[in-house]
């Protein structure tokens, strides 16, 4: 993937932005999955305090249901294999995109 990126120029003075002359993205596979009950997982709002990355998300299940999860863990390397915990039934209402403040 090939990003162009702008350079901030003088606001009001006239001066142009310069593009930068290049910029390389990279990522990886998916680090956090839907568990077993589940079709898909989104909208994360990721905290790390204590030792621990603590991550709210979005759930879907196969009948179109939304949720929210919880799970932790010490390292991004263990997210995939940390269990999640359920933090809301599914049912009326809105039950998606948690926020943590």
């Amino acid at each position: 993937m090939s990003v162009t990126l702008l350079r901030e120029g003088n606001r009001g003075g006239g001066a142009s932005c310069g593009v930068l002359a290049s910029f390389k993205w990279s990522s990886s596979d998916a680090l956090i999955g839907p568990d077993s009950n589940h079709i898909s997982i989104k909208d994360p709002s990721i905290v790390y305090y204590g030792g621990l990355w603590h991550v709210f998300a979005s759930t879907v299940d196969p009948g179109g249901n939304y949720s929210i999860t919880y799970l932790n863990f010490s390292d991004w390397s263990q997210a995939s294999s940390a269990p999640q915990y359920p933090l809301s039934t599914p049912g009326s209402g809105y039950r998606a995109a948690p926020q943590v403040f």
